[in-house]
């Protein structure tokens, strides 16, 4: 149990103090297809870490602790590594297609905790732990606040990058379960 909390301390606590810091950066770093057409591609990596406001930030970085935690109960930090960097990457591709795209100058790491929790409730559940099914009702249960504006009204962006986010950890976890390479998932 305490590498557990320590673990959850650890991704929180860094990934806090990296969002806190680039809180005020939004305008220069955050997600901005016009900007990224002119030149700026750094933003396709620097929206993930920028917020729209410290409560925002402090949530994120809670569920990244929180997320990092558990997946490392089950995954190595490898797999872990690699699917954060997966799920960026196709958040990146699939908002990259013009008729995707608004004028919101978003950030996106809502949409990696929304897959790293997906990931999470398919590990588990192939595990057969039931908390693989807490996660999933919890993941489904904010999609539908999404859909519905209980939580973010008229963020249509942010519902589409979470939910790309969830297929996105779904396809990994079953791809991390199949694939070879990777099946050797932890046993404890």
């Amino acid at each position: 149990m305490r590498r557990y909390f320590t673990r959850f301390a650890y991704f929180a606590g860094i990934s806090g103090a990296l969002f806190l810091l680039c809180l005020p950066w939004v305008e220069r770093f955050g997600y901005d297809p016009d900007a990224i057409r002119a030149g700026e591609v750094w933003r396709l990596l620097t929206a993930h870490v920028t917020h729209l406001s410290a409560n925002h930030a402090i949530l994120n970085a809670l569920g990244f602790g929180l997320a990092g935690a558990v997946l490392l109960q089950v995954a190595s930090p490898r797999q872990l590594l690699f699917c954060v960097a997966g799920t960026v990457a196709v958040i990146d591709l699939v908002f990259l297609i013009p008729a995707l795209q608004s004028d919101a100058n978003f950030a996106g790491f809502s949409a990696i905790l929304y897959g790293l929790a997906a990931l999470a409730a398919v590990l588990l559940w192939v595990k057969r732990m039931s908390w693989g099914l807490l996660i999933a009702s919890a993941v489904a249960a904010a999609l539908v606040t999404d859909f519905l504006g209980w939580r973010s009204p008229g963020f249509e962006i942010a519902t589409g990058t979470h939910v790309v986010g969830v297929v996105c950890g779904i396809f990994l976890g079953v791809y991390l379960i199949n694939s070879p390479r990777h099946s050797a998932l932890r046993k404890s």
